[in-house]
């Protein structure tokens, strides 16, 4: 190891030919801020004693991050290394948790056992995931109209929603807005209820809301609603007493629910969720709302 270092040391003030051009992958290509992403080698020589990472396109002892001893699989860091990067034997480099300052050009050195060397440069583009968005919702006036809007903060994004887990299929009650923030439900019937999910995306990264769970109490399907009664003319003769209010029966429009369930994967794991819930009912025109702050994990 110590022959490796000496040739590191000649190597940076002795400009030899390159034996070979190294090639170097980003795995995934486009790297996502806070995730992992490996500098993969192809093409090396053979017969190596050991390879050098540097930040930047040339060679620079001050922009040197790692240098890799093959034999004894040993690093030793240079004074642009954070602790996030670990080197393999085959030379490939991973960052863990990549940031936007690691963005940039990256310089492989490869240095053979007759002190001659392979290079190779990567650069290396760092994205900002895109922020989790999440669902507002709308009961319009009628009580058997609901707006779902996916709200995000994040713009050059396209929408898409979800219904238990599965792309939506549009029925001829769904509509959407041009930019597909807004789905509307017109009429509401009970098998919309379910859990909604939008998600936002762009060419690099995409996030999913919360669940939202709506709950559909009564739909118009089978009874319809009833017609408000005319105010009687006054009359001389006593006043009848008036007919009991109509109880809704299953059919009539008479309640809607929807809960926010935070913090739900896909993969199902147990976990405590919050659950916030608006209670939306519609009992002949009456519209209440309450809030619950559990939900059960």
């Amino acid at each position: 190891w110590q022959g490796l270092l000496l040739a590191v040391s000649l190597l940076t003030f002795w400009n030899p030919p390159t034996i070979a051009q190294i090639i170097i992958e980003s795995v995934p290509t486009n790297a996502v801020e806070g995730k992992d992403v490996l500098l993969l080698v192809h093409n090396l020589p053979e017969n190596l004693l050991g390879y050098v990472w540097y930040k930047g396109e040339g060679i620079d002892p001050n922009q040197q991050i790692v240098i890799y001893v093959i034999e004894n699989q040993e690093n030793f860091p240079g004074p642009l290394y954070s602790g996030r990067e670990t080197t393999y034997n085959n030379g490939s480099l991973l960052f863990q948790k990549v940031t936007q300052d690691d963005a940039g050009y990256y310089t492989l050195e490869a240095i053979n056992q007759n002190y001659e060397r392979a290079l190779g440069s990567i650069q290396l583009r760092v994205h900002k995931p895109e922020a989790q968005p999440s669902i507002q919702v709308t009961v319009t006036e009628q009580k058997d109209i609901v707006v779902l809007t996916c709200l995000t903060s994040d713009t050059g994004i396209s929408i898409q929603w979800f219904f238990n887990n599965q792309i939506l299929g549009l029925t001829e009650r769904m509509k959407l807005s041009q930019d597909n923030s807004t789905l509307t439900i017109d009429p509401i019937r009970r098998n919309d209820a379910g859990a909604y999910q939008c998600e936002v995306s762009n060419t690099v990264t995409s996030s999913k809301s919360d669940f939202l769970r709506l709950d559909v109490k009564y739909d118009s399907t089978t009874t319809p609603r009833p017609t408000p009664r005319p105010t009687p003319t006054p009359t001389p003769t006593p006043t009848p007493t008036p007919p009991p209010t109509p109880t809704p029966t299953p059919g009539n429009s008479a309640g809607l629910s929807a809960g926010v369930i935070d913090s739900i994967d896909q993969h199902h794991h147990q976990h405590q969720h919050q659950h916030q819930e608006i209670l939306l009912a519609s009992q002949l025109g009456s519209l209440t709302a309450s809030w619950s702050e559990s939900w059960p994990g």
